[in-house]
């Protein structure tokens, strides 16, 4: 539990914490020695940034993004948030959860801002497949996907398996394998 004491009785702003940590605060005013309110809790984002067209949610790292296919395909769709890739991403040698499922579409804004996302292998019997497995009404500008393979069922994109809204500026290097029986492309299966 921190114990802040308030010398205003505006908001204040507690910086330095971690990121997916939950807190419990208790507050004191200054002129009151001996009373503490009841403590509250709340918990910090995973990503960096807070979700805004200003300020958003920052996809730095793989474990970024497998924050946000665990977040999305657990239930949390991000409908008009908003997140920025800002960094290069490799998959080499890591296991890659493909964004949205059918049950739990990701329904935000992604910038991939030109970075490139490499090495990720999907082969499975699965249907949607793809960077984004299955988005509603997204956004997703300026992905581009390098050097993968990427082998499944139906609905396979290199970008999106299944999906509706824009897509837009994305693409995918001619070192991409996008395999699959039926709703197949290079940026979008269906």
């Amino acid at each position: 539990v921190a114990e802040y004491v308030a010398d205003t009785h505006e908001n204040f702003l507690i910086d330095g914490l971690s990121r997916s940590t939950t807190y419990y605060v208790r507050v004191k005013p200054v002129c009151d020695d001996d009373k503490w309110s009841d403590a509250i809790n709340f918990t910090t984002s995973y990503f960096g940034g807070s979700g805004i067209e200003t300020d958003p949610y920052i996809i730095a790292t793989t474990d970024d993004m497998d924050a946000l296919a665990a977040s999305v395909n657990g239930g949390n769709d991000y409908e008009g948030v908003y997140f920025r890739q800002t960094d290069n991403l490799d998959y080499e040698g890591k296991t890659y959860t493909p964004v949205g499922t059918p049950t739990h579409p990701f329904r935000g804004i992604f910038d991939g801002r030109s970075y490139t996302i490499s090495h990720v292998t999907l082969g499975n019997n699965n249907d949607n497949q793809g960077l984004f497995g299955y988005v509603e009404n997204a956004t997703l500008s300026y992905i581009r996907l390098a050097n993968s393979q990427i082998s499944a069922k139906d609905c396979v994109g290199g970008i999106v398996g299944h999906g509706s809204g824009t897509i837009e500026s994305c693409y995918v290097e001619n070192d991409v394998v996008v395999l699959g029986h039926e709703d197949v492309g290079g940026i979008i299966g269906n």
